[in-house]
């Protein structure tokens, strides 16, 4: 299994952002199993696995806009219309992950 931490694991139509292993292993244990089979992965550099970290298709730059800033907007935060495609560098530092 990977440890390079921090992910965004992206399932039907969530965001989770996943900080540590207790993070993944909670996140998972609240799902089905039909829900774990729509989970993918992304790490910082761009990459996207399925949750046994064999290589995933990757979202579009849009999709993962869309999933961002839906995120954001239930965060709380406003101005996100212009936000239309996002890298994986980009989601990142647009969430304020480090």
């Amino acid at each position: 299994m990977h440890t390079y931490f921090p992910y965004l694991i992206c399932s039907d139509n969530e965001l989770e952002i996943i900080n540590e292993q207790r993070d993944l292993n909670d996140y998972l244990h609240s799902l089905t199993a039909e829900q774990q089979q729509h989970c993918v992965i992304l790490n910082k550099q761009g990459e996207y696995f399925d949750l046994a970290f064999n290589l995933a298709t990757p979202l579009t730059n849009i999709e993962l806009a869309r999933r961002v800033t839906q995120h954001l907007a239930q965060e709380g935060h406003c101005c996100l219309t212009k936000i239309t495609s996002l890298t994986a560098p980009q989601a990142f530092d647009l969430l304020g992950i480090k």
